[in-house]
Parts: C-alpha cells; structure tokens; sequence
C-alpha cells in the first residue's frame, strides 16, 4: 500500500497490523495524513478470506481425515493471514461498500 499524499510506501507490518483494527481508516506513518482501504481493496481481502473457508467444504467433499482438515486448516488460514497486507490499496476518500440509499 501506498500513500494517496506523500508516496511512502506502507511496510507489510503496517498493513499486517491494520487487519486487527475494525476501522478503514488508515494513517501514514510518515506525514499522518489519514485515508481509507480502498473498496477494491476490501473485497479482495474479503474474498481472499474465504479461501480457507471453501477450502474446508472441499476437503470434507473428498472425504479427508479430520485431523487432515484441520491441519490444512490452520495452515491455509496462517498463509492467508501472511498474504492480506499485500493486497491493501488506499484511498484519500473514504468508499462505501454499497450505494443503495
């Protein structure tokens, strides 16, 4: 992720630690100004946190071990955790997710 004001490039623990805050707003840590995750942004990440999840059904669809699933489970859900920050995008505006009103 980048800056929408100063350019600075957001490290991976910027964004890392972004995922356990329940706002979209984001500040630069280098000129403070603040911004949002970008709508694009956010449903990728959503969609991106569903893999696991699907991956799941799959797994008991093939009939795997549980202790299997579980496995691969925790593991899927450790690698997504790892890959999120990289797809973070931001926005000088805050987005909202749906325009009906």
């Amino acid at each position: 992720a980048q800056c929408t004001n100063c350019q600075y490039k957001l490290t991976w623990g910027d964004c890392f630690r972004r995922l356990f805050k329940f706002t979209n707003k984001v500040e630069c840590p280098y000129c403070k100004y603040s911004q949002y995750v970008s709508k694009k942004s956010r449903n990728r990440i959503s969609l991106i946190g569903m893999i696991p999840t699907l991956l799941c059904f799959v797994l008991i669809f093939f009939e795997f071990k549980t202790k299997s699933i579980i496995a691969i489970e925790v593991v899927g859900y450790l690698l997504t955790f790892l890959v999120l920050p990289l797809f973070y995008e931001l926005s000088s505006e805050e987005e909202l997710i749906s325009n009906s009103a």
